[in-house]
């Protein structure tokens, strides 16, 4: 008996965290409307992403570089080292992409790096390629 085909699950938990409310938005929207992921929440500083995280677990998080409280490199390393945030991947989605250098330490956490500059479909993507497959 041949295998069933595999089946595109939209299950994913997505927290954009991103001081423009409107490019917040403009993703949210993105990403609900082509994927059908629950988007758990809009985070416009660290305190607030750090809140979300922590309250919803989300699988998938979009998050901008600079942030109105500054760098978001300590939210990442907080996340890499969150064993709660294991099978969580970021896609960092920044005007600074170009210049952004990724520890390697933080590698495994990140699942792609667009530039702001980059059209949508860019981001689709790399958010296409975090589908879980059942």
């Amino acid at each position: 008996m041949a295998a069933a085909p595999q089946e595109q699950v939209n299950e994913l938990r997505c927290l954009i965290v991103d001081d423009h409310l409107m490019v917040a938005q403009a993703l949210a929207n993105l990403i609900h409307r082509q994927f059908g992921f629950t988007i758990v929440g809009l985070a416009a500083s660290q305190a607030q992403a750090r809140q979300l995280l922590s309250s919803h677990q989300p699988d998938l998080v979009i998050l901008d570089l600079e942030l109105a409280d500054g760098s978001a490199m300590p939210l990442l390393e907080s996340l890499q080292q969150d064993p709660a945030a294991a099978d969580c991947r970021v896609i960092v989605v920044s005007g600074h992409a170009s210049t952004f250098v990724c520890p390697a330490a933080l590698r495994p956490l990140i699942a792609g790096v667009v530039d702001k500059g980059q059209a949508f479909e860019a981001v689709v993507e790399v958010i296409a390629a975090q589908r879980p497959v059942r």
